[in-house]
């Protein structure tokens, strides 16, 4: 073999090996721009899928929060309505003839006496206090702010006005908070 030949297939060497690894070089650095793009994807979907997930739990906390906001509106709306209400019965309860207020002390005692008990009534009330139908308790007459006290056994039940329609009013509030946050 001639120095050309081996020159020759020196250079036809270098030149077929120059090819492959270029080709590699191109195989490879191809597989590496797929493999980052199949990474980014990946990436992208897990940030959107993140960022959804945030989004949603955002919204349904705003939505919340607003739905919260109106029922504490509506609740305010309605103490507004029932503290209006109370006052109207307030007065209504104060213009009401001897016969209808008489019974409906009577009914307000049905609920409140077992027998035993003595009750001391505001002299101011003495002539529609329903005292001549009550079996087994004692009243008496006496200067006190409320319309009556029963007594028995070392407890005290004072009865105003005030005090009557303030636990009605505490009820009515108790039942509406329940109506509207029943689902909360």
């Amino acid at each position: 073999m001639s120095i050309d030949n081996i020159l020759k297939k020196i250079a036809d060497n270098t030149e077929n090996q120059k090819r492959a690894i270029l080709d590699a070089a191109t195989k490879r650095r191809e597989e590496i721009i797929s493999e980052a793009e199949q990474q980014a994807k990946r990436i992208r979907e897990q940030t959107l899928a993140q960022a959804e997930k945030k989004i949603e739990e955002e919204l349904q906390q705003t939505l919340a929060a607003a739905r919260l906001e109106i029922k504490k509106l509506e609740l305010e709306n309605k103490r507004k309505i029932l503290s209006e209400v109370y006052k109207k019965s307030f007065e209504k309860i104060s213009s009401l003839s001897e016969k209808e207020l008489k019974n409906f002390f009577l009914r307000v005692l049905e609920t409140l006496i077992s027998g035993g008990e003595e009750i001391v009534v505001s002299g101011k009330y003495k002539k529609t206090f329903p005292a001549s139908e009550l079996k087994n308790v004692q009243v008496k007459y006496d200067d006190i702010k409320e319309i009556f006290i029963i007594k028995k056994d070392g407890s005290e039940t004072r009865f105003s006005w005030e005090i009557f329609l303030e636990n009605l009013k505490h009820k009515t509030e108790i039942n509406a908070a329940k109506i509207l946050f029943e689902n909360e």
